[in-house]
């Protein structure tokens, strides 16, 4: 019978060069900074939208209506509206239901299309126009997704 050691284990250490150490700082200090600027937008939000709650209470975000008092329902401004007590009604309950839809609306073409996209170009595309075709869609995610609407829209609009 043969009678099997197990081996000491191995003490690991590492060390980090000064530019190791130097990089690491500049990165945690530039997590720490997004956290903090996350951290200033949830209290602003919080600190601006606490006086909506206090108005309209939770059914701002669950509601369905729109109405301003000093405005008639079917257009227009109404004279001698303005009461001492404000009987607006607001809530955003459709728009957030609408931008869910709008979401859900744009994944269900864009999943298929991105799949669609990224098999021919890693294993159909001729070599020839596969380097192209990687070089515009790297280019192509280099490019906020809101600029190449803003365009079509100002030259629609006419901002």
């Amino acid at each position: 019978m043969t009678i099997v050691e197990t081996p000491e284990p191995r003490q690991m250490t590492v060390i980090y060069s000064r530019a190791d150490k130097i990089f690491r700082g500049i990165v945690t200090s530039g997590a720490l900074t997004s956290l903090l600027l996350l951290g200033f937008i949830a209290a602003f939000l919080i600190l601006r939208s606490t006086e909506t709650f206090r108005q309209f209470g939770f059914g701002f975000i669950t509601g369905s209506e729109w109405f301003s008092a000093g405005e008639d329902p079917l257009g227009g401004a109404v004279a001698g509206a303005v009461e001492e007590v404000d009987k607006s009604v607001f809530s955003i309950g459709p728009m957030i239901v609408g931008s869910m839809v709008v979401a859900l609306i744009a994944m269900v073409f864009a999943m298929p299309l991105s799949i669609g996209g990224a098999l021919y170009i890693e294993f159909y595309a001729p070599r020839s126009i596969h380097r192209i075709l990687v070089t515009l869609l790297d280019l192509a995610a280099a490019i906020p997704s809101c600029m190449p609407t803003l365009i079509p829209a100002n030259a629609l609009t006419g901002w």
